[in-house]
Parts: C-alpha cells; structure tokens; sequence
C-alpha cells in the first residue's frame, strides 16, 4: 500500500510572521499613498484658483472694471472711493456705514467666464438669489443657485457637506437641479481689510471710517486696472475659505425690510440701483431662519436674524468678507497676537469634544471668545469668513488681480497682508 507523500506547508508561526511583514508594509506604504492623493487634492484646489482667477480678468476686460465684492459698507458721508455717487441714495440713518449687498454675488457675475455660461444667461440680477419665480425657460434664481459647480469646491475639503448649503426648495424633486442644495463655495472673495496699521481691528464709526479700506473688489464695483495703484500683482482677490462644520448664518439680513441694518442694490449698467419693498421681487426677505436652534453667529452675541444671509453659498454675496482677524484677537496689536490671519483657530479640530471647531462648546448659542476660544460657528473664528484651508503646509491660495495665484503661509505678517488687501496703501507689497 502507497502512502502519499505529504505536502509541505506554512507553520502557524510562519503565517503570523508573513502577516506582520505584510501589516508593516501597507503601514509603510499608505502614507505614500495619503499623501500622494492629498498633494493631487491640492494641486486641483491651485487650479480652481488659478480658474476663478483668469474669469475675474476675462471679466475686467469685458466690462472695464473688477467684479463686485458682494457686500461691503456704504457712507453717507464724506467721499469714499468713489462711493459719494451713490450717497444721495442713502438715507441719514446711514451715516455710520451701513451694510451693502450686492444683488449679484462675486460668483454669479463671473459664472460666464468660468464653463458656467448657461447658468449665466439665465441668471436675473434683478432679483435675488432665493427669488423662486420662474424665468423664461422655467428656470429660476434658486433653483439656479443649487447648481454645484465643481471649480468653487476644493476636493481637499472632507470637513463641509453638502447640506451645509442649507435646502433649496426650488431643487427638491426637480429634475433640473444637480442637488436639493444651494450650491457651496470654498473661496472667499475679499471686500475690504479694517485692521490698522498696528495689527488692531478699527471699525468704522458714526463720523470716520476708521480703518475700513475697500478691495479692489468692492460693492460698487468702482475699481479697475486703472485705479489700482500699487500694481495688479500685489492685490489680493479672493483666497480659499474652506472647512466649515455647519451651515453658517451671515449677520446680515437677505432682504430689503430694515434698510437700517441692511441695503441691496445692483451695481449693473451705469448708477447703481437701490431695492426696495416696492419692487417686484423685493417684497419679502428670505424666509428661511438659521439652521441651529439659538445660533449665534457674527452679531456680538444676539442672536441672528430670522432670515440671515449665508456665506457658504457661491450664489449668496454674503460668500464675500472682509480681513478683519479672529474676534478673541482683534484689539491686540500684531507683536501681542498669538493667532495668525490665515487659518485663526484651527489647532482644535472637530472632534469628540468639539461641535463646530476652534472652541470645545457643545452649545450653539454659545458666544464667548477668549484665548484659545473662538468657535467656527461665530464670525471670523476659523473658517467663518476668514481665510482659512485644510491643506497641510499652513497656508492658503490667493487669487491677485493680475490673474495669478499664490500660495501664502499662515506665517506671513498682519500688516503685509493689510497691505495686499488695499489696492492703493501706497506701497507695493513684496515678500510672501
């Protein structure tokens, strides 16, 4: 009788060592691999930069002047950058500056420059960006707001969902609409810088504008290549506001009902137009109300308005801020500052002890700031409204006027990005 021979096979212990061997290179090799989808992740967010950055230039050279900013303050007094052609307008109420919105965001009004033409043409500037009625076509404003365009998200961002859009009614259910979303943006168009000299927050008062300094996209939309005098390639556009945690609300008022707190004009064709409720489109605010019960956000404690802008949306102009530093740092000059501009806040990462990022709050009507706290969730901490990414390397990309792109560490001076933001500070700003 034939035995068969036996087959010779792995020991227990030869398997386990196998399997450890194995273990370690997947541990070796994973971060390579991390790592190399990230710097792709990034390359693709440098690109979208550079995109926005070519339609705002295609854009001044069609129309002879930068797009708007989106929001921005208008004076009653004195003569502004070239502001006091719209003061007649105003009211005396307004003395201190009230807040501006433009009808068009920095977004919609470049739309056509960057593969979103459809979108462009159907757009009505003369109504807002929440208004349902239906245009020639059946499209609507709203319903175009929720369209998600690609070249406004940075696919670097994991922290922001799509619900943070907050819904769009116009959306849900149509077969027209890429998501039942208003659409999001991870960039941050620049309005204005009201940080002195000195690295301190001075905001505007009743008789002075303290140290509130127009972009050269502003509301009004009053700047061009001509009017820029320290060079197109030493000021700043827009740069990345990317990492939310929530659906932000705005401190600003999506409608023309208290014009006190609030304005909305439309800076197309000539002199600017100034909403009111007697126009059709205009006679009602947006009715929706932040997302969190007792949010609080950018409003010094009270709590928001029932129908608040917000910033997350590309369509919204409220998606436009301006410079102003991390609230639990702005009375401090830049030698005691212990936050930078970019990226203020953000050693603290959502987490289990950390609802929105930047505090470790659980609460969202929480509103203190101090040392080491200042939640997402209220203005100009962390992401919200502060330039601000999620890439490694500290830092963010920026669009300038002449059309480039850079990247700017978070390490950069208070006063040098100051300077970059004023289009005419009267230096040409140099090593970033």
């Amino acid at each position: 009788m034939l035995v068969a021979a036996r087959k010779p096979g792995f020991t227990l212990v030869e398997l386990l060592v196998v399997i450890a061997i194995i273990g370690m290179l997947v541990g070796l090799i994973l971060p390579a691999v991390q790592s190399a989808r990230e710097a792709a992740r990034k390359s693709t967010c440098l690109n979208n930069t550079k995109q926005i950055s070519l339609a705002v230039a295609m854009y001044e050279s069609t129309n002879h002047r930068f797009p708007t900013s989106g929001e921005g303050k208008i004076f009653a007094f004195g003569t502004g950058f070239n502001q006091d052609q719209f003061n007649s307008l105003l009211g005396p109420e307004m003395t201190a500056g009230v807040e501006a919105m433009n009808s068009e965001s920095f977004f919609v009004q470049i739309l056509a420059f960057m593969e979103q033409a459809s979108v462009a043409a159907r757009w009505n500037s003369q109504l807002p960006y929440w208004n349902s009625a239906h245009a020639p076509g059946g499209y609507s404003n709203q319903l175009l707001a929720s369209t998600r365009v690609k070249t406004l998200l940075c696919p670097s961002n994991s922290l922001t969902k799509a619900e943070f859009g907050g819904p769009n009614a116009a959306a849900v259910g149509n077969p027209e609409a890429d998501q039942k979303f208003y659409g999001q943006t991870d960039y941050m168009p620049i309005a204005y810088v009201d940080i002195d000299s000195d690295g301190k927050r001075s905001q505007p008062a009743s008789s002075n504008r303290g140290a509130y300094k127009e972009a050269v996209c502003n509301v009004l939309q009053t700047a061009n290549q001509n009017t820029v005098g320290d060079g197109l390639s030493n000021t700043m556009m827009f740069m990345e506001d990317s990492g939310r945690t929530l659906r932000t609300a705005g401190k600003r008022i999506a409608g023309v009902s208290d014009p006190t707190k609030t304005v909305w004009i439309g800076s197309g064709g000539g002199m600017p137009t100034l909403f009111t409720s007697a126009m059709p489109g205009w006679t009602s605010d947006n009715s929706e109300s932040p997302s969190l019960g007792g949010l609080v956000a950018a409003k010094g404690g009270s709590a928001v308005d029932y129908s608040p802008t917000c910033p997350n949306r590309w369509a919204d102009p409220d998606s436009s801020s301006g410079l102003s530093g991390p609230p639990n740092e702005e009375a401090l000059p830049s030698t005691q500052r212990r936050q930078p501009l970019i990226n203020n806040n953000k050693t603290l990462m959502p987490g289990k002890t950390s609802r929105f990022g930047g505090s470790t709050t659980q609460d969202a009507g929480y509103s203190s700031v101090g040392v080491g706290d200042c939640s997402w969730h209220l203005n100009n901490c962390g992401s919200n409204d502060e330039p601000f990414s999620v890439h490694a390397g500290g830092g963010v990309f920026v669009g300038f006027a002449d059309g480039s792109c850079k990247w700017i560490n978070e390490k950069v001076s208070t006063d040098l990005l100051r300077r970059l933001v004023d289009p005419n500070d009267g230096t040409a700003s140099q090593g970033f």
